[in-house]
């Protein structure tokens, strides 16, 4: 069980198996402008749902 969760990074929140990966400059980009802009609160979670959305794409 030890080993298993060791490979599974979902057990915990260290990043010592799964390394995170970057998003292509053109997202974070958006994501950048998301959090400097003058958006509302709901077009920046609309955003948000785009960016996700390409990046699992």
């Amino acid at each position: 069980m030890k080993s298993a969760r060791a490979l599974y990074d979902g057990y915990n929140t260290t990043d010592n198996v799964v390394r995170k990966q970057m998003l292509p400059k053109y997202l974070q980009d958006v994501v950048n402008f998301s959090q400097r802009s003058d958006l509302t609160k709901n077009e920046v979670i609309a955003l948000q749902k785009l960016v996700r959305k390409a990046r699992c794409s």
